[in-house]
């Protein structure tokens, strides 16, 4: 049965951060001033990490299917192939 959205955001961090190595799929970065995000594409949906550019620490896992937020990665990726 694939991973739902609802239930991916319904996991606590921990769960959020090994379902993302487990069954992620790198797509892109984007740096930022205090975060650098990475965007995964978990299947059914994609979801973001923002680490901490100073220690490289991650802080927040989530997970969406609104195409506006992949806005950012759109001159780093190709839609038709994973979407």
């Amino acid at each position: 049965m694939p991973m739902t959205l609802y239930h991916f955001n319904k996991g606590s961090h921990q769960e959020r951060t090994a379902l993302i190595s487990l069954h992620g799929t790198f797509l892109a970065d984007r740096p930022g001033n205090k975060y650098r995000v990475c965007l995964y594409h978990m299947g059914e949906f994609f979801a973001e990490a923002y680490y901490q550019v100073k220690g490289n620490q991650l802080e927040l896992v989530r997970g969406f299917n609104n195409r506006e937020f992949l806005d950012p990665y759109l001159d780093k990726i190709t839609l038709p192939d994973i979407y």
